[in-house]
């Protein structure tokens, strides 16, 4: 015979899973900051970068997270925390993609800003998939906080 959860186990699990998605959100935020802070950094002082290694790994990258993101699609709306695993995917995905270009174009046409360029895009996505998470798991604990709801009055 298997145990029903009680509804305070239940709360409980709630809580967890809208915390932890809050604090993911929160994660990708401060990597967006960091990727903000180097893709400026690399624009004051532009260096060569081995673009044609670059190609190669951007490409491997992009199959890779794709596929990941392929998989989690279908799954992305059953809970807030793989909702974040799938935004984490969306933007190493994105990232990687966003990179291939700028390896591309410094290969072709020798445009060294273009990878800080692509570092700027990639932060404003992972930007919106962190406010989005953080509003989610911020909501979530906010709606639990008034737990058990407020009785409906029957007329």
């Amino acid at each position: 015979m298997q145990r029903q959860p009680s509804n305070r186990t239940t709360r409980t699990e709630q809580r967890l899973k809208a915390g932890i998605g809050l604090i993911n959100g929160i994660s990708l935020g401060a990597i967006a900051l960091l990727i903000a802070l180097e893709a400026v950094k690399h624009l004051q002082t532009t260096e060569s970068v081995a673009s044609l290694p670059m190609l190669l790994v951007d490409g491997l990258s992009l199959a890779t997270n794709g596929f990941v993101v392929y998989l989690l699609y279908r799954h992305r709306d059953r809970d807030l925390n793989l909702r974040g695993v799938f935004l984490h995917g969306v933007a190493d995905a994105t990232s990687a993609l966003s990179a291939l270009v700028a390896a591309s174009v410094m290969y072709w046409f020798g445009w060294l800003w273009a990878d800080a360029a692509a570092s700027l895009f990639v932060v404003l996505v992972i930007s919106f998939s962190a406010l989005s998470l953080i509003k989610s798991g911020w909501q979530m604990l906010r709606q639990d906080s008034r737990y058990p709801p407020p009785k409906a009055t029957v007329i």
